[in-house]
């Protein structure tokens, strides 16, 4: 964990007005609107220009489910706040490439018989199963790590969602950080065979067990930090997969490259891509923790659009709402991470939520200071959602706006400076209005209605972000 940082925000009361006004002229398309008859910045939605589709705001299933003793007190709290305050709706679940070994070495840590030193040494080599990788041994995999997220964290935030109406997306993450291990360690994996086995292995044992089939498979985590998986060895990986899936009936999109650079990202989509795009890769993942820059975040979003896939930012622990505003816009991706649902003792960078475990019995749980503003987005933008058109006649109030799959908007407006916008291109219905600022956080300001394509008058208190949603 490379999380620290302590937490502290104030809660004062403020207050956010509105008021109908009257339909005027929309401005051409993506160009910025006049301001109102009085001065008023405009903002105003443009339903018809439409670009990604949302597919889930993800976290890494952690929750301190193995670490804490705690854990027991403070699960339920959490993953109902998870689902409720913040609109988690999507799981990255990872599986390491040591569940191929000849021992369950991560029982062992379990169990005390190996200290934290000697699991570091064995959770990424691999001793083949066989010699046959078309020749599953199920003798030779263990997924007892693999096991305690799907236990302890997956189905039990699945089944919340499922109460309310919603769906958790499960996306399977591979892990081997080769460049760990010892020299005398073995990587099998490094043949394409062996580790689309891997996979076939991994999917039956969801399948066989727990009856799940993931909705996507991440190829690698961050396949930059390795030494075997270069962009040429990507596409070999995604070749193999693809066909491996293929012999298994099976069409679960493929997310790749997830690099720790952002600008490396496009050095893999370009290996990908060479010879044909594989019809299973639909995802260009991409972290933040280096080569970022607005011109790399441009060429990404612009990939989006010329292969005809998803876009997604899957790690950056320092991210914050300013980070996924631009996300959204320049980069157009689907789906976003910050980093996992929580770690006792863990209250800033890298954390949904800030538990303190210090009386186990009677944990604490509550949203960190970044969250506050990430709920903003999270909430009220669910699966399914088109992003639309969206512009500002004053750079001060930032908006992006979505159309959820209801047919209910949700447009979400950075704002600098405290100040009064009109919302315009609302569809007709009733509103409701939450703002956080650095005083008070998922503000409720009421509830009004939109009416002959009239506007809506937002005034902010203070910089923020602010939250119109159809209601």
């Amino acid at each position: 964990m490379r999380v620290s940082r302590r937490f502290g925000m104030a809660v004062a009361v403020a207050a956010l007005c509105w008021a109908c006004k009257s339909p005027s002229e929309a401005p051409p398309p993506n160009a910025p609107p006049p301001p109102g008859g009085d001065g008023t910045p405009q903002v105003v939605v443009d339903a018809a220009t439409r670009f990604q589709t949302i597919n889930g705001w993800e976290a890494v299933s952690q929750a301190g489910h193995d670490e804490s003793e705690a854990f027991p007190a403070y699960r339920n709290q959490l993953f109902d706040r998870a689902v409720d305050e913040l609109g988690l709706d999507r799981l990255r679940v990872e599986v390491r490439s040591g569940s191929e070994q000849a021992e369950d070495f991560y029982a062992a840590k379990l169990a005390g018989r190996l200290n934290e030193e000697q699991w570091r040494q064995v959770r990424y080599a691999t001793v083949n199963d066989n010699g046959d990788p078309f020749v599953l041994n199920e003798r030779g995999f263990w997924f007892t790590e693999l096991d305690n997220q799907i236990e302890k964290v997956v189905l039990p935030l699945r089944e919340r969602l499922e109460a309310r109406g919603r769906r958790l997306i499960i996306s399977i993450c591979y892990v081997a950080f080769t460049n760990q291990l010892p020299g005398s360690a073995r990587y099998d994996h490094a043949d394409p065979e062996e580790y689309a086995e891997f996979v076939q292995a991994t999917l039956q044992h969801l399948s066989s067990r727990y009856g799940i089939v993931p909705d996507a498979w991440e190829m690698s985590l961050e396949p930059d930090n390795t030494r075997e998986w270069t962009p040429a060895y990507m596409r070999r990986a995604v070749v193999a997969v693809s066909n491996r899936l293929a012999r298994m009936n099976l069409q679960i999109p493929l997310i790749a490259p997830s690099t720790t650079s952002m600008a490396r990202s496009l050095d893999y989509a370009d290996a990908l891509v060479d010879g044909g795009r594989p019809d299973l890769w639909r995802t260009l993942s991409y972290h933040r923790y280096e080569g970022v820059s607005d011109a790399v975040l441009r060429s990404i979003g612009a990939r989006q659009q010329q292969l005809g896939i998803e876009t997604a930012m899957l790690e950056h622990l320092s991210s914050g709402y300013a980070e996924l505003h631009q996300d959204l816009k320049v980069g157009n991706v689907s789906s976003w991470q910050q980093f996992t649902i929580a770690y006792p003792g863990e209250s800033g960078d890298g954390v949904y939520f800030a538990v303190d475990a210090g009386n186990a019995s009677a944990p604490s749980v509550r949203l960190t200071a970044k969250s506050t503003y990430l709920a903003q987005y999270f909430r009220y933008v669910r699966q399914g959602a088109v992003r639309v058109g969206a512009t500002s006649s004053d750079a001060a109030f930032d908006p992006v706006a979505f159309v959820n799959a209801d047919g209910k908007p949700a447009v979400v407006v950075i704002a600098s400076r405290a100040g009064a916008f009109d919302v315009r291109g609302l569809t007709d219905g009733p509103y409701e209005v939450t703002y956080t600022t650095s005083g008070t956080a998922n503000a409720r300001a009421g509830s009004g209605t939109v009416t002959a394509g009239g506007a809506l008058r937002v005034q902010m208190p203070a910089a923020g972000v602010v939250t119109i949603a159809g209601s």
